[in-house]
């Protein structure tokens, strides 16, 4: 799984969930706290470490971060960043995060082997800053970041930056995805039900007293199906088409969705215009919650127009 990444946001991400700070290497006790003392094993070959113990903990143990950091555009549901986080108990959340459709969680537990080699990763590379002096020279892609957290829920930062080429990284990097790619996310954009009614209307002068054509409307739907309507004076709409959308289109139009329900960047827009048609935008989030993106006249702006113009392309 390829990503670019942004190291701006990593680093928002690890300073505000966790304070990251360096520290001495010394351990810390909390008196009075009547909390069980951080104990570490050190790796020599004669020391064993218990991990049964461990998992008695209800603190973090380890963070990773994978950020975006190429070229985007804000119009675009591009992704931002995987957010991994183990618990001592063994307990993986991860959190991916697009920039408009917002956030997917999924909770899962690592087998007693995977965690094993990510405590064995986090401890040795705090114990030892065996990543103080590492670094990969590149400029585009995607940069990870790792922090070790003690059982007395202080959290040093292990490594930020290019893991391109690190096996030690990228074995950790291999063992998250593998929980990621398996994971059951759950997504603030369902996959059925009604998403965006978008109506047309013809101002031009008509005889009401006869059944003609008055405007058309097109309702599209999460499951990527568009139906069209062609709408009469006296007896009202009559569906003429129901077609499945390409990704291609319905991410399009889902992406014009989300931006205007983010932004509202046409709530004070409007056109000088008494005749032709007009058309009305109205966005369900999922949520229950209807949305009215725009209602009126479109000739001059290209965003809605090219919106228009992609809708009634999908069913002639």
């Amino acid at each position: 799984m390829k990503k670019i990444i942004s190291v701006s946001l990593m680093l928002i991400m690890l300073i505000s969930l966790f304070g990251c700070k360096s520290s001495d290497k010394a351990r810390k006790r909390k008196d009075g706290s009547g909390k069980k003392e951080t104990v570490f094993t050190s790796f020599n070959d004669d020391d064993t470490v218990d991990y049964d113990d461990l998992k008695e903990n209800d603190w973090i143990m380890f963070t990773a971060c994978q950020s975006n950091c190429g070229l985007v555009s804000s119009d675009e549901d591009y992704w931002c960043y995987d957010n991994f986080i183990l618990y001592y108990d063994g307990t993986l959340e991860i959190k991916t995060c697009y920039n408009l459709s917002g956030f997917r969680t999924a909770r899962t537990e690592l087998s007693d082997e995977d965690y094993k080699a990510v405590y064995d990763f986090a401890y040795d590379g705090y114990i030892n800053d065996t990543y103080k002096d590492y670094k990969e020279d590149a400029c585009d892609g995607s940069t990870w970041s790792f922090c070790f957290c003690d059982t007395d829920e202080t959290t040093y930062c292990l490594y930020s930056g290019y893991a391109y080429v690190n096996e030690s990284m990228n074995s950790i990097e291999n063992i998250l995805y593998k929980y990621a790619d398996e994971a059951d996310f759950t997504s603030e954009i369902p996959d059925e039900g009604l998403m965006l009614d978008t109506v047309v209307r013809f101002w031009e002068p008509k005889d009401y007293s006869t059944d003609n054509i008055c405007g058309l409307e097109y309702v599209i739907s999460y499951d990527k199906t568009i139906e069209y309507y062609e709408l009469y004076t006296l007896s009202g709409r009559k569906l003429i088409s129901s077609d499945k959308m390409s990704d291609y289109e319905f991410q399009r139009i889902l992406e014009f969705c989300l931006v205007a329900k983010r932004d509202d960047p046409y709530k004070d827009y409007s056109e000088d215009v008494c005749d032709g048609e007009t058309w009305t935008f109205v966005f369900y989030d999922g949520d229950g919650e209807s949305i009215l993106i725009y209602d009126g006249y479109i000739y001059d702006h290209f965003g809605l127009s090219s919106t228009a113009t992609l809708i009634s392309s999908i069913v002639e």
